[in-house]
């Protein structure tokens, strides 16, 4: 059933999916959490947060327990619907059936703080939430919050800075995504200024070409207002 139902849902086909799983109830099966999480996903192809909530609570119906590939779904979900707020409502529920968030839940919480711009709670999240929880903030937790200072207004260039050095102390590498998202805020020159101060390594061809997010969406409107991206001519006739 689990197999049929991650079919379903990488295709993009969620009511399929709740129906096959609806019929497998009523057939007598009593789902897991593998089952419960695939569809819990699922719901992010439609950003249906309602329909995760939903889940969950026929979760608690079955005696499921939740871990925390159900709680960052739900996560990720409310971020791509650019609603941090539910984020928060999420890492709540955790915090009751104490189940314990992980890098993943708090990049999902950052990128939806991202998408409205909030640089405060952003930063907030970044130097002190993540720190509180044991965990360090990996590159797309600081490109998230670069990302927040490309669509606040006005765009934080200085704040983007600090994170930028941030990262650079933290050890990790930045990757292309990371320049990128820079260049929209601070300007190609400032990024190659501040990669020869703080001795960075350039990103390799093969880096951040494949995962999208908010601060693509951002940068990629930022460039061809400035004639740096042009839009792609139309098909020929």
């Amino acid at each position: 059933h689990y197999f049929i139902l991650k079919a379903f849902v990488s295709a993009a086909r969620q009511r399929e999916a709740e129906a096959w799983f609806n019929n497998m109830i009523a057939d007598g099966v009593h789902p897991d959490i593998y089952t419960f999480n695939i569809l819990v996903k699922g719901c992010s192809n439609a950003q249906d947060f309602s329909g995760a909530i939903r889940l969950y609570n026929q979760m608690k119906e079955f005696d499921v327990a939740p871990n925390v590939d159900t709680f960052n779904s739900m996560a990720i979900i409310a971020a791509k619907m650019g609603e941090p707020k539910h984020v928060e409502s999420v890492l709540e529920e955790m915090a009751k059936v104490e189940v314990a968030p992980n890098i993943g839940t708090f990049a999902a919480w950052l990128n939806g703080l991202a998408r409205t711009g909030d640089v405060q709670k952003a930063m907030e999240v970044l130097q002190h939430r993540i720190p509180t929880a044991s965990l360090q903030p990996d590159v797309r937790c600081f490109t998230a919050v670069m990302s927040a200072c490309i669509v606040a207004k006005p765009r934080r260039k200085q704040e983007a800075e600090v994170v930028f050095r941030k990262l650079a102390a933290s050890g990790l590498r930045p990757d292309r995504k990371v320049y990128e998202t820079m260049d929209s805020i601070v300007g190609r020159n400032r990024v190659e200024a501040l990669v020869k101060e703080l001795n960075l390594p350039l990103p390799t061809n093969e880096e951040g070409g494949k995962n999208k997010d908010v601060a693509k969406d951002s940068r990629d409107s930022y460039r061809r207002k400035r004639g740096a991206m042009p839009r792609a001519p139309p098909p020929p006739r």
